[in-house]
């Protein structure tokens, strides 16, 4: 198994376009894959934005990969799939979000899912809270998972 490691900015280029990520990174991934293991197509497995990445690199490269799976990715985008997808639809570039920061802020990104989805970014989880109360175990991985998703687009300090 392998696993590519996406950065938030390029010597050349700064902050990497979707084209940077899927045609220049990824298929690069692709290859070397190919290359280490002999096999004439790969297994890609993508979660969320780096899940669309590997669904355009299966479209774009159909004879190098065998098979895709997708792990809460979001495929369809347009105002007509809800509050995330008019906030999508509507927002400027990211670029004018970060400007010369590397990353965007977590509480940034928390505070935009808020606004696009309160029912599945505040109400959801905090039912989720409320049914583990009575297992330990299931409120531990409740709150590990809390953990990271509150820390996980952050770079390492």
């Amino acid at each position: 198994m392998f696993m590519v490691e996406w950065p938030t900015r390029t010597e050349n280029h700064g902050h990497p376009g979707l084209d940077e990520y899927v045609d220049t990174m990824l298929r690069a991934c692709i290859e070397r894959v190919r290359e280490l293991t002999g096999e004439a197509r790969v297994h890609l497995c993508g979660h969320s934005v780096g899940g669309i990445f590997a669904a355009l690199a299966a479209a774009l490269y159909p004879d190098s990969v065998a098979r895709l799976a997708l792990l809460g990715t979001p495929l369809n985008f347009g105002p007509e799939i809800g509050a995330l997808g008019r906030l999508a639809t509507q927002w400027p570039d990211t670029r004018s979000l970060i400007g010369s920061a590397e990353f965007l802020l977590g509480s940034a990104l928390n505070m935009i899912s808020l606004l696009a989805s309160p029912r599945a970014f505040v109400f959801d989880r905090a039912g989720d809270w409320l049914a583990c109360l009575a297992d330990a175990g299931a409120m531990r991985r409740h709150l590990l998972a809390e953990r990271w998703f509150l820390t996980h687009d952050r770079p390492p300090a």
